[in-house]
């Protein structure tokens, strides 16, 4: 009644040793590999892919190859201190082979992968690219990710200002999508270009609220009370909510997977230096921290905005 079974075999050989392993039928992939222990020499390695392939049994030779290690050492001083490290000298000299095909067929698989990301926008990378063209990438990154069943998006930015969202997260063509944006205003205030931006040259005391009441000013001014979006805005305040660092643009679905692009740098600088945009391999995690932040921000204070359909 076995279901699955998985075995990770380490042999150590010493000189004129001779051991016989199996890999028992599979359908996985098994990797096997010889390495020297001193010089840590990668001397044979072959993975083999059973979960293609249906000949289980086969004989699998390692090729003649010999190796030498000459122990050498870099020194240096840290803080006054002699520092050591060891270097490995490794040299090699035999047979070499492999599957030509199936490396080939390795190579041509990533390059597929390659020009389907960026086809997808999973991954932008910005040089000398300008604002406008970064903002049409998010942008394009919102309607091309447009599924059935999309119901959410989160704007996540310290720096983010009413006139961020309305660059971008409102350029979303699925009707009736409910958006999520979350700032800091104490990163916005505590920035000088930033601040004056937002405040200009107000008094220290009044900043926060003077920064509420410009940002719920200039949304109520762009948003029609009549819209389809649900639009809620909220800063971190009064130790409600926990400070964060990273950009991101959040997809929430029904069904489908939730999908997380890392911005690199604040909207308001999208496409102005050297940065990149790429989808994240672990986007629940990422969905679930900022869940947290968000339900620790549901108080008045921390409240910008909300869409006139919620109030």
């Amino acid at each position: 009644h076995l279901i699955y079974s998985n075995e990770n075999e380490i042999v150590t050989l010493v000189p004129g040793e001779v051991k016989e392993c199996g890999v028992a039928p599979n359908q996985l992939k098994n990797s096997i590999t010889i390495t020297d222990n001193q010089t840590g020499l990668i001397v044979f390695m072959t993975i083999n892919d059973y979960s293609v392939y249906s000949n289980y049994y086969s004989q699998i030779s390692p090729p003649n190859f010999l190796s030498k290690g000459a122990i050498r050492f870099r020194t240096f001083k840290l803080n006054g201190s002699e520092q050591k490290v060891h270097l490995k000298d490794v040299s090699g000299i035999g047979d070499i082979y492999f599957w030509r095909e199936m490396n080939e067929a390795g190579k041509r698989q990533q390059k597929w992968m390659d020009s389907f990301f960026e086809s997808q926008n999973y991954f932008k990378a910005y040089t000398t690219a300008s604002h406008e063209t970064a903002i049409r990438d998010i942008r394009n990154i919102l309607n091309n990710q447009i599924f059935w069943d999309l119901e959410e998006i989160w704007l996540i930015d310290p720096y983010l200002t009413p006139n961020d969202i309305l660059e971008t997260v409102l350029f979303c063509n699925k009707p009736n999508v409910k958006i999520k944006c979350l700032t800091d205003f104490s990163s916005i205030l505590g920035n000088q270009q930033t601040r004056e931006m937002l405040v200009g040259d107000e008094e220290e005391g009044n900043r926060f609220s003077s920064a509420k009441a410009r940002c719920q000013k200039e949304l109520n001014d762009a948003i029609p009370i009549d819209t389809d979006i649900s639009l809620s805005y909220r800063t971190i305040a009064n130790g409600y909510g926990t400070s964060f660092h990273d950009r991101y643009l959040i997809l929430k679905y029904n069904v489908n997977k939730t999908r997380v692009w890392s911005l690199g740098i604040s909207v308001n600088s999208l496409g102005k230096k050297h940065h990149i945009i790429q989808i994240v391999e672990a986007p629940e995690l990422i969905a679930d921290m900022f869940q947290e932040i968000w339900n620790e921000t549901n108080q008045d204070v921390c409240k910008i905005y909300e869409t006139h359909s919620q109030e």
